[in-house]
């Protein structure tokens, strides 16, 4: 039976995102694995009946024996699960579990840059002197003959390909991830002030500053709008949000935080 491991930073990931992939491998007579760092919604995918994997990956790390440790046992979590093909999302899977497919002989490499993410993105001192860095270890994935590279954007694949980062001849463009309509219909236009939702981790990065300061501005002009903010911190990105700032926006009248939900399609 052919087996497809997707791989991700963190087990929020997957559980957020990626389970309806899994379901769809399943229910194509696949086999699915899903490995990522051990944290509180790992224990959730092998309760939703997902075979899972723990792999020790730090998320910010630079120490050079961990990153070798977390490549290493990467290459030997393929050699042990023998995938037919292996679907990496969020930077370092993507590096790291590209160099460890090829390394443990996986025959298949899906990659999906869902996002340039922080390196990339940030005007920062420190993100400037990593980009060069992590645009040559992207480099070294992502020009690998058996790997395609699924983009979501039409800017970034731009980008790489202006990089030469990834194999223009292996790299593919769709319309997004989706969503699952059978959770999120759509529903009548409610009645009152417009409301507008944007979820997501509270990143800087998201465009959440900019929403904010849009609120103001049209508040400023006498225009009733609602801005809800959905999603929680992430500690673990540079990018973060401060939950102070949040607060603060919130007493401002400028936005409604409402942090972090598992029931979405209440929201809309």
């Amino acid at each position: 039976m052919t087996k497809v491991l997707l791989l991700a930073n963190t087990g929020w990931y997957l559980h957020n995102y990626r389970q309806p992939l899994a379901r769809a491998i399943r229910e194509a007579g696949m086999t699915a694995v899903l490995a990522s760092p051990p944290d509180r919604y790992a224990a959730g995918l092998e309760e939703a009946g997902f075979a899972w994997r723990r792999l020790d990956l730090s998320r910010r790390g630079m120490n050079p024996l961990t990153e070798l440790a977390s490549i290493a046992a990467c290459t030997q979590l393929y050699r042990r699960e023998r995938p037919d093909l292996v679907h990496h999302f969020t930077v370092k899977p993507v590096i790291y579990g590209t160099w460890a497919a090829r390394l443990a002989g996986v025959p298949a490499v899906v990659n999906s840059i869902t996002g340039l993410g922080y390196t990339f993105m940030t005007r920062e001192a420190r993100g400037r002197l990593l980009r060069p860095v992590v645009r040559t270890l992207y480099r070294s994935a992502l020009r690998s003959r058996r790997c395609w590279t699924v983009f979501q954007n039409p800017d970034d694949q731009k980008r790489f390909l202006e990089l030469d980062i990834a194999n223009p001849e292996r790299t593919v463009l769709i319309a997004g991830s989706g969503i699952d309509l059978n959770r999120f219909r759509p529903l009548p236009e409610p009645e009152g002030p417009p409301v507008v939702v944007l979820a997501a981790r509270m990143l800087w990065d998201k465009g959440i500053g900019e929403l904010v300061e849009a609120s103001r501005r049209v508040r400023e002009g006498g225009t009733a709008v609602r801005v809800q903010l959905v999603g929680a911190p992430d500690p673990g990105n540079p990018a973060s949000i401060p939950e102070a700032q949040l607060r603060a926006w919130q007493r401002a009248g400028l936005a409604e935080w409402l942090g972090h939900r598992d029931d979405m399609p209440a929201i809309y």
